[in-house]
């Protein structure tokens, strides 16, 4: 049975919707990346530029949080449910309380929230802010039924709409963005929600398609399984509560802080888009499947390979990113209104936040194991630990790093997370997540994304990568060229037809 699933899964998923994935990934980052260049010429850093942010911040962070804990679980329930179709018509049902509730918490106290978080703007900058918040209000319901929707797919292996959907978001903003580049700050506001109300039309439309409702709705089990969720919703609040600290010290930072540093967190989306998505992405769905069917060796199996793709392969590409930033961002985005310093402060940045690419593949694997063992309290065990590490390393080192002390505190807290999830799976479930050559790759990708981050650019940077490669792909992982290129290509039928 085991080795069954694992068969099905090289087949079907990561060398079919894999493939595609990795089609959909690189054209949405490629627009995406085409989309951050456009900003950057046309508002460069400044006061206006810091308010947009400033407002996704506030806003897209707990909504996006909401979606990813209201979802936490539903694919292993969704997959366990007899009535699929009357599943999903329930549970998106019984999502509209709780974001009834959400809604009516920002309306009362969004506007005076806001002007806490963001105490350091001015009052002009402050209602521009709500201004900007009350065009984005919308995503209080659009984040997590769109998010519900992709995850009912993902549970049916179905990648394309997901995977369309986001395209068409980033292929239509950013034609909005240049459409109403005469509605100065408010062009990229218009044309951000545009997009997100794009890829969410698509994702009902097939959602519709697919599942007629007939029966009746479990509304009472649905609710039951979304307040298993609240324990997940609490390290959301943890999280977003450490962002806003991250943002109130940031807005008492020079003009064109807060731009710079979102700016670098959406570069490294898009490669963790592209490198995490298409790389691993699609191993996650089969977690849940080898956990609760109790198969631990064939876990361990797939498991193996995930780390030499994260640590071996991902690794390697975050190392050789972080050695080209900076002349690269400065070739790309030194135009216009964004110069050439901007740029290289933008690439340094970046360098220390790309270790959140390694957290994103490693991390989602620790995630799937809870969750497929349906436990929803040791993981905010982590995050309480993230916050108050995260916070207080950024308020200890602002006064003398500035922008830098946000990165570092935030990905220095990431790490320590991993380690965490180490120990509290092993101790609860049994399952040794990490071993001392991962725990030592981590390590190494921490040191050098922060290395990069503060020294100058020179041509020895170009070293770094082929280091990486030597000590941790081939001596550790035991990849070469050939390998990691077998590692990545679909394997060829043999004899009855098996995958090897």
């Amino acid at each position: 049975m085991a080795s069954q699933i694992i068969s099905r899964f090289r087949r079907s998923s990561l060398y079919g919707a894999g493939a595609e994935t990795l089609v959909f990934s690189i054209l949405n980052s490629a627009f995406r990346f085409g989309k951050s260049i456009v900003v950057a010429v046309l508002y460069g850093v400044g006061v206006q530029t810091d308010v947009f942010y400033a407002a996704q911040n506030f806003l897209f962070t707990p909504t996006s949080l909401l979606a990813s804990s209201l979802n936490a679980m539903v694919i292993p329930a969704y997959q366990a449910a007899k009535e699929k179709g009357n599943f999903a018509y329930s549970y998106l049902l019984g999502m509209f309380i709780p974001l009834a509730v959400f809604a009516c918490i920002f309306v009362l106290f969004g506007k005076e929230a806001s002007s806490i978080v963001f105490s350091g703007f001015t009052t002009d900058a402050k209602m521009l802010l709500w201004k900007m918040l009350l065009v984005f209000s919308p995503l209080i319901l659009l984040m997590p039924i769109k998010a519900l929707f992709d995850s009912l797919y993902r549970a049916e292996k179905i990648l394309i709409y997901g995977n369309m959907g986001r395209l068409l978001n980033t292929v239509i903003s950013l034609l909005l963005l240049i459409l109403f580049s005469g509605l100065n700050v408010f062009g990229l506001a218009y044309a951000s929600m545009g997009g997100i109300v794009i890829e969410a039309s698509i994702l009902v439309f097939f959602f519709l398609r697919q599942f007629q409702f007939h029966g009746r709705l479990e509304l009472a089990e649905s609710l039951r399984l979304i307040t298993k969720s609240f324990p997940v919703l609490f390290g959301g609040l943890l999280a977003i509560a450490s962002l806003y600290f991250e943002r109130y010290l940031a807005s008492f930072l020079p003009p064109g802080t807060i731009t710079l540093h979102s700016m670098a967190l959406g570069v490294i989306d898009i490669l963790r888009t592209v490198f995490v998505g298409s790389l691993v992405g699609a191993f996650y769905p089969f977690i849940s499947e080898l956990v609760v069917a109790g198969k631990k060796d064939e876990f361990y199996s797939l498991l193996s390979r995930m780390k030499e793709m994260i640590f071996g392969v991902l690794g390697l590409l975050m190392v050789a990113s972080c050695s080209l930033s900076s002349p690269l961002f400065v070739f790309v985005y030194g135009h216009g209104k964004f110069d050439a310093l901007s740029a290289i402060r933008l690439s340094q940045q970046y360098n220390i936040l790309s270790f959140s690419i390694i957290y994103a593949a490693s991390g989602n694997i620790n995630s799937f194991l809870y969750y497929s063992k349906f436990e929803t309290k040791l993981q905010q065990i982590v995050n309480l630990a993230v916050a108050i590490i995260t916070g207080y390393l950024q308020w200890v080192l602002l006064a003398n790093l500035g922008l830098k002390a946000l990165a570092i505190g935030a990905e220095v807290a990431l790490g320590i997370s991993l380690l965490l999830d180490y120990i509290l799976l092993k101790w609860k479930f049994g399952y040794k997540i990490y071993e001392a050559k991962d725990i030592v790759a981590m390590a190494i990708s921490l040191i050098i994304a922060i290395v990069c981050g503060f020294a100058r650019w020179e041509p020895w940077f170009l070293i770094i990568p082929i280091l990486y490669y030597i000590g941790i792909t081939k001596y550790l992982y035991g990849l070469n060229i050939g390998k990691i290129l077998r590692l990545l290509a679909p394997p060829r039928k043999i004899g009855n037809g098996r995958m090897p």
